[in-house]
């Protein structure tokens, strides 16, 4: 029987913490849909494609957050797309599979997260 080793990979996670509020940080995680599960915290997974810079990035998010008891809202693309709950940034590659990002793309994506939500005032019920 053999162990293969599932290679991880550098993504930007945006959570809430209770005590904290948002925050957003670089981590490792496994490329897997269990490891995306895990750092977002849930059992259903959606991605959504957004354009940063002229660029397309993946954010990975909670597919059944607004079903919870007191969903509140992560990240605010547009008027019509609002994410909800924990979200992990990422990017495909040409075939479709997920990558990691630069820190380059890291600083890019975290400016954007600041610049999107500032006009908003955000509310945990």
């Amino acid at each position: 029987m053999s162990t293969e080793r599932v290679p991880s990979i550098k993504v930007l996670t945006f959570t809430f913490e209770p005590t904290l509020g948002f925050i957003s940080k670089v981590a490792c995680i496994e490329n897997t849909l269990e490891g995306l599960r895990e750092v977002i915290g849930c059992r259903c997974v959606a991605c959504t494609e957004i354009k940063v810079g002229g660029k397309k990035y993946d954010v990975w998010s909670n597919d059944e957050a607004l079903l919870q008891d007191a969903p509140f809202p992560s990240l605010f693309i547009s008027d019509d797309l609002i994410l909800f709950g924990n979200l992990v940034f990422a990017k495909h590659d040409e075939e479709g599979a997920t990558i990691g990002l630069s820190s380059a793309v890291v600083a890019l994506l975290k400016k954007f997260i600041q610049q999107q939500n500032k006009n908003f005032q955000l509310f945990v019920f």
